[in-house]
């Protein structure tokens, strides 16, 4: 299971990297400018709000929160207690923290995910067409059918990655505040393991426009890419990264990311399924519907 899962998300990540060249080759490069004309209009909007925000809620937070501080120790052991409380105390506040940016990303993240849905299966089908050859007739009800699945995918992804992620951080805080001396390794799994769920959905968004190219209902969407989440993960992970580069991340990474993990996401289900392949195409379930190549 690992070593699939491995191998997946390493396929994740090339075919993601390799979409920037993907784009320029194949004269794509236009869909960059609609991801950032919407994350202008958004940053304009919520610079000044999210600011005040952030100062509001830590300090109600860390009013709540804040530990009782106790006075320096004379015995070594003693000692040691007291600086690993402070130490957890300040692990803690780096949790709240990252459940606080999480939202705020997250947020953002999601609108340009459902203002993008018409564009980034645009993006999918267009590369689809690279890589087989085929034309998909544009049809205003299906182009529409498309746009309702992705703000559906994205509700569904943002009820569900919100209750993971900050389930994940609670009890990370709860055990941290328990047991303050493992503090220094429960604070980094939170941050492992939050990444890894904030990909994952990403990562399904972008997979799920191939999916329902291929007739796949939502349900056997959401199973092909529960087998294949390596790859979800993978390519979920450069959006990730791009959208946590302090102050620019927020609008740089909807940017870039929008466009190529949509790319990346075709050319890695290519890897695995065959597109072209018309019987894949056909509405079958997960098990009787892949082609593997390999």
């Amino acid at each position: 299971m690992m070593k699939n899962f491995s191998r997946d998300f390493r396929l994740g990540l090339k075919m993601t990297f390799k979409s920037f060249d993907f784009v320029f080759k194949y004269k794509m490069g236009h869909f960059f400018i609609y991801p950032l004309i919407i994350t202008v209009i958004i940053a304009v909007g919520a610079v000044q709000g999210i600011r005040a925000l952030v100062d509001w809620v830590e300090a109600k937070i860390y009013a709540v929160l804040d530990l009782t501080q106790i006075e320096m120790p004379e015995g070594w052991w003693d000692t040691m207690v007291y600086w690993m409380q402070n130490i957890a105390e300040g692990l803690i506040t780096i949790l709240l923290h990252v459940a606080f940016y999480f939202i705020l990303h997250k947020t953002i993240k999601y609108v340009v995910l459902v203002l993008m849905s018409p564009v980034m299966a645009l993006i999918s089908e267009k590369t689809e067409k690279v890589l087989t050859g085929k034309d998909f007739p544009f049809h205003w009800g299906q182009f529409l059918r498309d746009i309702w699945r992705g703000v559906l995918i994205a509700m569904r992804n943002f009820f569900m990655e919100t209750v993971m992620v900050l389930g994940v951080i609670l009890l990370g805080i709860v055990i941290s505040s328990a047991v303050p001396v493992i503090a220094v390794v429960v604070t980094p799994v939170v941050l492992v393991v939050t990444a890894m769920i904030s990909s994952y959905f990403w990562g399904f968004a972008t997979m799920d426009y191939t999916n329902e190219r291929r007739r796949l209902t939502l349900k056997e969407s959401v199973e092909f890419i529960r087998e294949y989440k390596g790859i979800a993960v993978g390519n979920g992970l450069i959006f990730y990264l791009m959208i946590s580069v302090p102050f620019i991340g927020s609008y740089l990474g909807p940017v870039f990311a929008t466009v190529m993990c949509t790319v990346g996401a075709t050319l890695a289900i290519h890897e695995k399924v065959d597109l072209g392949n018309e019987d894949v195409v056909l509405h079958k379930t997960v098990a009787e519907g892949h082609s593997m190549k390999e």
